[in-house]
């Protein structure tokens, strides 16, 4: 088992939450939901749908896992009715209207349930996306609970981890080509999710603002923009060990950062990476998972009012569990 998540299991054992997983035909999601119930006594689990549509779903094996281990599945008692869940939606969001024909796709009307439970306090977290495209996942939380008052953008980060050794890459699954004030939303709401994951209790965030060049080893529209980024972000967040810009090398290995930035503070020891775009944050983070044999925790969706995340495709049932995880104690520990 990869320690990362056996820290995580740790801390939420006694913890008390209740997740959202409406991507229900989706047999990763259910091994997923079984390995959660079995294992944490104060987790509950909604489907958004009916029980006896969950029950089509799986085998008679796995409907029997899902017995509450000491936690709980919650079911709904009547169909889903889309005109009804365009009006809760239409009514309290900022976003542009939700239309009928969106919730015709599979699984939509549940995950557009899932974000109005989320708004109104039935659950605690809502996690989709191994069934639905990331682009769908925004909507519906952008839709259903929104940005943080305190939050101008959203940003898509990842816990890269590989025995003890613990990364957050960002953002990696949302902003196309980020502003400087995007940047400094992405790196400050990593701090916020580094400070809160159960790491070593000397792991403070250190911060390393990417790009292609080194302290202007290279001139460039978009090294500016990383500077400018570093450099608010630093004003605003003195007391957090950041620098940038710099080359990825630079910023992990102390014998580069000697001869490439010896004034460096990170000194090349940074943990929490910041890329200048969505570009080479993916990339990055899907190189060091399939070649690095890092595990990648995510996309966890930082800036919302409320922990509504998102899954890769890809996905694997570790991954589902280690995310749910990641989400509910968000929900628990900090602003969300």
């Amino acid at each position: 088992m990869n320690e990362f998540i056996q820290l995580i299991k740790n801390k939420m054992k006694n913890k008390k939450f209740q997740i959202a997983l409406p991507e229900h035909t989706d047999p990763r999601i259910l091994q997923a939901a079984i390995l959660l119930l079995r294992e944490f006594s104060g987790c509950r689990i909604s489907f958004c749908c009916r029980y006896e549509k969950l029950a089509a779903d799986i085998s008679r094996a796995a409907l029997a896992g899902l017995q509450p281990y000491g936690g709980r599945i919650d079911s709904l008692e009547a169909e889903l009715d889309p005109e009804e869940i365009c009006t809760i939606v239409n009514a309290n969001s900022l976003y542009r209207p939700l239309k009928l024909q969106e919730l015709a796709p599979p699984l939509c009307l549940e995950l557009y349930k899932a974000g109005i439970d989320l708004a109104q306090g039935a659950c605690d977290v809502v996690l989709a996306g191994a069934i639905h495209p990331t682009a769908d996942v925004i909507r519906a939380a952008m839709r259903c609970v929104a940005l943080a008052s305190d939050a101008p953008s959203l940003s898509g980060a990842f816990v890269m981890a590989k025995g003890l050794e613990t990364y957050l890459y960002t953002d990696c699954g949302v902003q196309i080509q980020p502003k400087p004030r995007d940047l400094v939303a992405s790196a400050w709401e990593a701090v916020r999710l580094w400070k809160i994951l159960p790491l070593p209790a000397n792991s403070v965030p250190r911060v390393a603002f990417l790009s292609f060049a080194t302290k202007g080893s290279a001139v460039h529209p978009t090294t500016r923009r990383v500077v400018d980024a570093f450099e608010q972000f630093q004003s605003l967040h003195p007391e957090i060990c950041a620098d940038g810009e710099l080359q990825f090398d630079a910023a992990i290995d102390p014998g580069v950062a000697q001869k490439k930035a010896p004034a460096s503070k990170l000194a090349g020891q940074a943990n929490v990476f910041v890329f200048p775009d969505l570009n080479s944050g993916n990339l990055a983070y899907k190189i060091t998972e399939r070649l690095g044999g890092y595990s990648a925790f995510g996309p966890l969706l930082l800036g919302l009012a409320k922990p509504f995340s998102d899954l890769s495709r890809g996905t694997t049932v570790e991954g589902i569990v280690a995310s749910a995880l990641i989400n509910a104690l968000r929900a628990t520990e900090i602003r969300l």
